[in-house]
């Protein structure tokens, strides 16, 4: 795709919705950095991402196991765009009026009138004209060998990115996310066997099986076409991680706004204002689960991925001492081992 600015097309021009489309897709996985992504992307001059970051449009084609419904969550306005999040219409379409946007306010009502068919999906990228387009929606990384096979046929040449975080944190993460919105609770009211029921729930599960996501997609799209990350190297160098994302996409990177904070938290969510211990018990259960993934990765990708099987080990090594550990600034794994190893000096 040629880069260089573009003109703002308007979606009811029906004569550029064949050759729309996304020129990538960040499939996840959740709480692995993707909103960090979404924002930083989003400010580079060559690169249009819709306004809302997790279209959800080919989970929605083809379900995805869940754990359950959100008993919070609220539909339509008045009688119209009925089967959308209340709170999703209002920052969506706030946003474009804060923005003082036609362009946002037009897309906007596109989006949530949406037929969901892939024509309709695809003109959602009409606006971004000669720039490089994409969408991250996490829940991609659980869609069926037959919901990226789609994929496939539609958007060939499509460019995917995928996430990694040590599953661990990543589950618990999560599970402390969304699991309040799920049972109508506070996250400090939640028990740990409420956290242990969802956490072993197909949902959950499926989210964080990164050898299922790789196999799948990785058998779908040639290895030139997907680009995987850490989110540790996203914490430690934010700068190198996203001139890698931005190469990757064919820019070059002296469009990236070198200035940003880049190191600042992007929706840090309320776990992190009301933190929660993962007790002794949760993070067994989920070492037990990923043992065999971990030892998997670590074959495959040595470093990042060979400390996460290591400090899966330490926990089950010593898992009869069920010490909590506090959210931290630094890996909460980690920090639950140097307290196991204290406990047997």
């Amino acid at each position: 795709m040629p880069i260089g600015s573009a003109p703002d097309r308007s979606l009811n021009d029906e004569s550029v919705t064949k050759t729309c489309g996304p020129d990538f897709l960040c499939i996840g996985a959740p709480k692995c950095g993707t909103t960090w992504l979404y924002k930083h992307l989003s400010d580079h001059p060559q690169i249009w991402i819709p306004p809302v970051k997790e279209l959800h449009y080919f989970d929605g084609r083809f379900p995805l196991p869940t754990a359950g419904e959100k008993v919070t969550v609220r539909k339509g306005v008045l009688g119209l765009f009925p089967q959308h999040n209340r709170r999703r219409i209002f920052r969506v379409i706030g946003r474009s009026v804060l923005h003082v946007s036609l362009a946002e306010l037009r897309w906007a009502i596109r989006f949530f009138q949406g037929n969901g068919t892939d024509e309709w999906y695809l003109s959602l990228f009409a606006p971004a004209g000669d720039r490089v387009s994409g969408e991250l929606t996490t829940d991609y990384c659980a869609l069926s060998t037959e919901g990226v096979g789609h994929i496939r046929a539609l958007l060939p040449e499509v460019k995917i990115v995928f996430l990694m975080r040590n599953p661990i944190e990543r589950a618990w993460s999560h599970a402390k996310m969304l699991l309040p919105e799920l049972s109508g609770k506070p996250l400090a009211r939640i028990s740990t066997q409420e956290f242990l029921t969802y956490l072993s729930a197909p949902g959950p599960r499926v989210r964080g099986n990164y050898p299922r996501t790789l196999d799948i997609w990785e058998s779908a799209f040639p290895s030139a076409q997907v680009c995987i990350g850490f989110f540790e190297d996203l914490s430690a160098r934010p700068q190198s991680f996203l001139q890698r994302i931005v190469e990757f996409l064919g820019l070059p990177p002296d469009g990236l706004r070198v200035g940003a904070n880049l190191t600042a938290k992007v929706n840090p969510g309320a776990a992190a204002a009301a933190p929660r211990t993962m007790p002794g018990e949760i993070a067994t259960a989920l070492a037990r689960h990923y043992l065999p993934d971990l030892q998997q990765l670590s074959d495959r990708f040595g470093s990042h991925a060979t400390t996460w099987l290591r400090e899966c080990e330490h926990i089950l090594e010593h898992e009869e001492h069920r010490s909590e550990y506090a959210d931290t600034s630094t890996s909460p794994v980690t920090h639950a081992l140097s307290v196991q190893r204290r406990d047997t000096r």
